[in-house]
């Protein structure tokens, strides 16, 4: 079976669990502040379960490793994963990425 979604990523994703904070404006356009974690990570971007509707294009800060990443992100994906109903979104930092858990 052909991983469709393999083949259209430009980066390798590590699976891993890692808390981070993410902040911004829903799709109410309500400021937020949500603390969750990373489903898998690459060297510019990451996958997270949230709880807040997020809408394609919002710009979200995502904070992690203990305050000492703190870096600006596009949302670039949203679905509702078929094994835990729980609503995912790919995010892809824009900007500098310094101290991110991948180089």
């Amino acid at each position: 079976m052909v991983d469709i979604w393999k083949s259209k990523r430009s980066e390798a994703r590590i699976a891993l669990a890692m808390p981070v904070t993410i902040e911004g404006d829903d799709i109410s356009n309500n400021h937020f502040r949500e603390e969750t974690t990373t489903e898998n990570v690459s060297k510019s971007g990451a996958c997270l379960a949230v709880t807040r509707e997020l809408r394609l294009g919002t710009a979200i800060t995502v904070t992690a490793c203990q305050g000492k990443f703190k870096g600006q992100a596009v949302v670039k994906g949203i679905w509702i994963d078929d094994y835990d109903r729980k609503t995912k979104i790919g995010i892809q930092f824009s900007g500098p990425i310094q101290n991110w858990v991948v180089n």
